[in-house]
Parts: C-alpha cells; sequence; structure tokens
C-alpha cells in the first residue's frame, strides 16, 4: 500500500463544505441588512432564507452526478456477452483488490481512453472507450483495468466525482452558487492529483497485476494513439485514464 505516501486528498464533505460558503456569505450579508430594517423580525426572515438556500446548495452538491455524467457521455451498459473480456478481467481484479466490481459501460469512440466515477467503492463505475478496446491486447488492457481498481481502492474518486457536479454538473444552479470558490476546489483536486500521484498509482496497478510489462505496453502504445474523446467532458477531465482532449497516456 502508498496511501502514507499520496499527497492529502479531499473529502466530499470538503468538497460540499467549500461549495456552501458562497452561499452561507452572501445569506450572512442580507440576514445584517434585514435586521437593520426590520429589527428582530429581519433577523428570523434572514436566518430562514439562508439556512434553506444553504441546505439546498448542500443538496445538490452532494447529489449523484454519474447519472447525468453517463447520459451526457452516451455510455452504454457492457453486456457480458459481447464483452467477456473486459467482465471477466474487471471482476477478477476486483476481487485481487478487494473491492465490489465495478458497473462497467462502453462509449463508441475512436479514441483510446478510460473514465473512472465512484461516490465509493461500492458504487463505482469503469466506462471505456471502443478504441480503448480494440487498441490493447489482453495483458495491456489488464494492467489499465488494474489502475481503475486501485483508483477506487484508495478512495480518492468520491470527491473529484462530486467536484463535477458543484463545478460543470447537470445542477447548472449549483455550478453558478460554487463560481466564487471553483478556483479553490480545482486547486485543491490539483494538488491531489500531481505527478507523484499518478506514479503511486502505476505501482499499485502493477503490484496487482504482478505483472509490469502490462501496464508498461499499454502506455507505450497509448502515447502513439489518439486519446481524444468526442464527448461533453464538462469537468471531468481529471478523471480520464489519458488526456480526453487529445494528449498522451497519464
Amino acid at each position: 500500500m502508498t496511501t502514507d505516501q499520496s499527497p492529502p486528498r479531499p473529502s466530499r464533505a470538503f468538497v460540499v463544505a467549500v461549495s456552501t460558503a458562497p452561499t452561507l456569505a452572501a445569506g450572512l450579508v442580507l440576514t445584517a441588512v434585514l435586521t437593520v430594517v426590520l429589527s428582530l423580525v429581519g433577523l428570523l426572515v434572514g436566518l430562514v432564507l439562508t439556512a434553506g438556500a444553504a441546505a439546498w446548495v448542500a443538496t445538490r452538491a452532494a447529489a449523484d452526478p454519474i447519472t447525468g455524467l453517463l447520459r451526457e457521455l452516451r455510455a452504454r451498459p457492457v453486456e457480458a456477452a459481447s464483452h467477456a473480456r473486459l467482465v471477466n478481467l474487471t471482476e477478477g481484479l476486483s476481487v485481487s483488490g478487494g473491492i465490489s466490481a465495478p458497473s462497467l459501460h462502453v462509449i463508441d469512440d475512436e479514441g483510446a481512453n478510460m473514465l473512472v466515477l465512484a461516490l465509493d467503492d461500492a458504487h463505482a463505475h469503469v466506462v471505456v472507450t471502443t478504441g480503448l478496446l480494440t487498441g490493447l491486447e489482453r495483458i495491456e488492457l489488464e494492467g489499465v483495468l488494474a489502475r481503475a481498481v486501485t483508483q477506487i481502492r484508495r478512495g480518492d474518486l468520491p470527491a473529484a466525482t462530486t467536484a463535477v457536479e458543484v463545478l460543470a454538473g447537470p445542477g447548472g444552479g449549483t455550478a453558478m452558487l460554487a463560481r466564487p470558490v471553483a478556483g479553490v476546489l480545482e486547486a485543491r483536486m490539483a494538488r491531489s492529483a500531481s505527478a507523484d500521484d499518478d506514479v503511486l498509482l502505476d505501482r499499485d496497478a502493477v503490484a496487482l497485476t504482478r505483472y509490469p510489462p502490462g501496464l508498461i505496453g499499454a502506455l507505450r502504445k497509448l502515447d502513439t494513439m489518439s486519446t481524444r474523446v468526442d464527448r461533453p467532458l464538462g469537468a471531468t477531465t481529471h478523471l480520464w485514464f489519458a488526456d480526453p482532449t487529445g494528449g498522451a497516456a497519464s
């Protein structure tokens, strides 16, 4: 395990709390104004409005964005009969990694890439492109999937997945209200996803498969292939295995 060496990662609670801060601040200012104008009545009205608005924002920020994201990406559930290799590899790695097998989805896209979403390790989703499935050999695909299992097991995905909803998710009102702290969240996510962290993820994935050439071969091959995904990406860019805008593997 490499948990002690990994950079500190934010929690879902942190993301929700930070996204609620602008609403609380605005509500308290409004409460102060109402108190001056209406005295005690203004104070009570302001506090009630502030509490209600903050509760709404917190509820929206904590909502599950995954269903909406999968729909926007036009990802379809994997059928075991037609994707036996993908299903078998994922189930075997999940058992070895000590996690519940994630739900699998496929996107019809020539770019070779993979997206991992999770609010907890029991409700994770792995989305692969058809380009990834056709472009990698079995042992290479196993290495890439092992990295997904490692991400899920480490528990750093819930905050990153929640941030997608807060920054640019289907609940647009939440994104608008959280705009003043968007930079704080993005900076915090960037600190928890450093280049060193990628190395640690790769090392843990190799330890899971016990076959370094698998992931190494996949990374080398992806370095020569397109990883661009022609779908609405929103704020999910940091959750893809490789740069979905058209860069090299991570």
